[in-house]
């Protein structure tokens, strides 16, 4: 088992100190007061899987979440599973040739959050990604957690992030985390 590294204030790091470190911060961003936004110049050749943390997501109406590699409209396969949290019922949903990925946070007035991994979004092979997130409705439906592909073979250097609310919805507030995974 690997020992997470234990850095001091003015300590002097070393290559291997630093290469054992997992993820990297690449960007910060936050979504507001519009129906989607592109987030730019966060995919890249310095890492091959990335992790995006959206949390406190919160939109003008309820609707889903939903994630588009650069601005390609097309060509989406995933599937996912929805368990309400009140039964327990288990629902499945799926996308095939769709516009967008289902990136699970459903959100309105109140705060969601989801975690994605996207793989291989700058390399010149297919796209894909799993993402795992949460209904803020208290009547909602609950877990969610999806997985899915992109049929084509385009690099990536951002993601645009836009829901399915009523207009749609607007993003009343919405935090983008990027890291990159060390290979």
């Amino acid at each position: 088992m690997t020992t997470p590294p234990d850095f001091s204030v003015g300590q002097v790091l070393t290559a291997a100190q630093m290469n054992a470190v997992g993820l990297w911060l690449i960007k910060t961003d936050t979504i507001t007061s519009v129906a989607s936004k592109e987030i730019t110049g966060i995919f890249s050749a310095d890492f091959r899987n990335y992790l995006i943390v959206l949390d406190n997501v919160k939109l003008s109406a309820a609707g889903i979440v939903q994630m588009q590699m650069g601005t390609t409209a097309t060509g989406y396969y995933f599937g996912g599973t929805t368990v309400n949290y009140a039964t327990g019922a288990v629902t499945g949903e799926k996308g095939a040739n769709s516009s967008t990925w289902f990136a699970s946070a459903v959100a309105d007035t109140k705060s969601a959050a989801v975690s994605i991994t996207v793989f291989s979004p700058n390399e010149a092979t297919q796209t894909s990604y799993e993402c795992r997130g949460t209904d803020a409705r208290t009547n909602g439906a609950g877990l969610r957690a999806y997985s899915g592909f992109l049929d084509n073979t385009t690099a990536y250097t951002s993601v645009t992030f836009t829901n399915t609310g009523s207009g749609p919805a607007t993003f009343t507030s919405c935090n983008v985390s990027v890291y990159g995974m060390r290979n």
